[in-house]
């Protein structure tokens, strides 16, 4: 963005990509905590080591994750589906 705006702008940018985190952050602790009755700090920590793992390697770690996690969607579709009959 060029221009004077574009101070606003990456702050606003950061903020939300800050805000997003917590929320995933926050809802790994929950469903962790909810599901196997471990401390919500575990799946908060977790979550927030996993994602700055995930950026610190670089977009090649990044795509190889995403396609190792659709074939663990597939794989529960088929599942559902499976159940569904």
């Amino acid at each position: 963005l060029m221009g004077p705006g574009w101070v606003i702008f990456e702050v606003a940018y950061i903020c939300f990509i800050v805000i997003v985190l917590a929320v995933v952050s926050a809802s790994a602790g929950s469903i962790l905590h909810e599901l196997f009755g471990l401390n919500k700090w575990i799946g908060v920590i977790g979550m927030s080591v996993a994602v700055f793992a995930l950026v610190m390697n670089g977009s090649d770690l990044i795509e190889k994750v995403l396609s190792a996690w659709s074939f663990v969607l597939y794989g529960v579709y088929f599942l559902f589906w499976f159940w569904c009959l």
